[in-house]
């Protein structure tokens, strides 16, 4: 009921905790997870839970972002790599396939990410150049995309311009603009897409 250190004896610069595990990174730039493990979310080449910190392995090379989701995990190596693991039914990990991965892949066609966000069955990435990309599970056209069809690889989002970031939940996702503007896309049944409406919307909308 109060909080408790984690135990291992790492430091931490960052952390995401996602449905039954969290990941982290430590100044060096290693990522360790803790927690729930199936579908191999923890990244340390198992499927089984651990109560303690294991390192991902192979171990990201001076990890920038760490991100986990429902049940797979993303993070982003030196030099804009992503690499993901975990649960991989609706090809979140976005490398073409549907299998389970329980050590770090990257997706396909995706290079100079800065931030990445794991939601549902889905992910989502900017790069450098302010471009966003989703794929996966595209139920209430989560991905943006303008229609259901879920993508097994990486894919833009027409945004219309230039993204400093973005986040993806549930089955609700949001890019923020230069010059402060949000655009979200999704379900809207709590009217989460900010729009004024309850209608969901396969494209983004501000």
């Amino acid at each position: 009921l109060v909080p408790a250190a984690v135990i291992g004896g790492y430091t931490w610069s960052r952390i995401s905790a996602g449905l039954k595990s969290t990941c982290g990174i430590s100044p060096n730039g290693t990522a360790p997870c803790f927690g729930y493990g199936i579908y191999g979310v923890l990244g340390d080449g198992t499927n089984v839970d651990t109560q303690a910190p294991n390192l991902v392995s192979p171990a990201f090379v001076d990890a920038q972002g760490i991100t986990a989701g429902y049940l797979h995990t993303c993070g982003i190596d030196a030099g804009g790599v992503l690499r993901c693991f975990g649960d991989n039914r609706y090809s979140e990990l976005g490398e073409a396939s549907t299998a389970e991965r329980w050590t770090p892949v990257p997706p396909a066609t995706l290079t100079n990410v800065t931030q990445a966000s794991a939601g549902e069955w889905q992910t989502c990435a900017l790069t450098g150049v302010g471009d966003v990309y989703c794929w996966g599970y595209n139920g209430n056209g989560r991905l943006g995309l303008g229609d259901s069809a879920a993508r097994t690889t990486p894919t833009k989002v027409n945004l219309g311009g230039v993204a400093t970031g973005v986040s993806t939940g549930f089955d609700t996702s949001c890019a923020v603009l230069q010059g402060g503007q949000i655009k979200c896309w999704g379900l809207n049944d709590n009217g989460q897409l900010g729009n004024g409406t309850t209608t969901q919307s396969s494209s983004p909308v501000t």
